[in-house]
């Protein structure tokens, strides 16, 4: 796989199975699909020339767990 995550690679290099282990992540990034930022399929997660351009940086924090993580506690703290 050339210019984009190719699914099957990281299965074996990791001993995962990519669309379960990083579930919340595909459910993420699923926006970008819809505008156009990023193709979903079976084997790969590919970021378009559009993606690239604008929001390549947002699509890359979907998978960084520490943005995740505190994203999720300023949230929480907002709500209290």
């Amino acid at each position: 796989c050339q210019g984009h995550v190719c699914k099957k690679s990281l299965e074996i290099a990791h001993l995962i199975d990519f669309n379960h282990y990083f579930s919340k992540e595909l459910t993420l990034l699923e926006p970008f699909a819809v505008q156009g930022f990023v193709e979903l399929s079976d084997d790969a997660i590919t970021v378009t020339e559009s993606g690239r351009r604008k929001t390549l940086r947002l699509i890359a924090g979907v998978f960084d767990y520490y943005l995740q993580q505190r994203s999720a506690r300023d949230s929480y703290s907002r709500v209290l």
